[in-house]
């Protein structure tokens, strides 16, 4: 009789019951996964906005440390959103740089210093944007903060020793900010009646 029995195969009864208790194994498990990719897509996409971040800030303390500020920003251009260098190359050569943080990410704007006409656009990082702070903040030798909305032009560019760049990127589920304080290179601090 038993040989008969096994001859029938599984029962449905059988079936439905060695399904239900797979499920209730597998949904944990599943679930766990499932938290587990979302925890490491949202390190990989922080990761990637802080290297973005730290791209932006690297590039940025290069042009300033190798020039000074100009007060010849662009028409219609906000001095917290822009930041304008003279830098001179080793060719003797000025060349005037406009850093640009608006809504298409980070620019690098390069202007004829003779004609103010542009000369080469790039999008220098996507992700990055101007947080609820000053993209670029003037600081004099004291660490005080000239205002260059009303603070003459010629007293910011005489007298800042120290750029604060503030920075955002987003992230999957944050906002990542970054802050460099860069100096300005060969400002004597208090120089020019400061």
């Amino acid at each position: 009789m038993s040989e008969l029995r096994t001859d029938r195969g599984t029962s449905m009864t059988e079936m439905v019951v060695v399904m239900a208790i797979t499920a209730l194994l597998a949904l944990p498990l599943i679930a766990i996964l499932g938290t587990t990719t979302r925890v490491e897509q949202s390190q990989a996409s922080g990761s990637d906005a802080r290297a973005d971040l730290d791209w932006a800030l690297t590039l940025l303390a290069a042009d300033i440390k190798s020039g000074t500020p100009t007060e010849r920003p662009r028409v219609g251009s906000r001095m917290s959103s822009t930041l304008p260098l003279s830098i001179i190359d080793e060719r003797g050569v000025e060349e005037l740089i406009h850093w640009r943080v608006g809504p298409s990410g980070l620019e690098r704007i390069t202007y004829n210093p003779a004609t103010l006409r542009e000369r080469d656009r790039s999008l220098v990082v996507a992700a990055v944007g101007e947080g609820s702070e000053s993209a670029f903040t003037y600081l004099d030798a004291s660490g005080s903060a000239l205002d260059p909305t009303t603070t003459p032009a010629g007293i910011v560019t005489d007298c800042t020793t120290l750029i604060r760049i503030t920075l955002t990127a987003p992230a999957s589920d944050r906002i990542l900010t970054a802050t460099r304080n860069v100096a300005i290179r060969a400002r004597a601090p208090g120089g020019n009646g400061c």
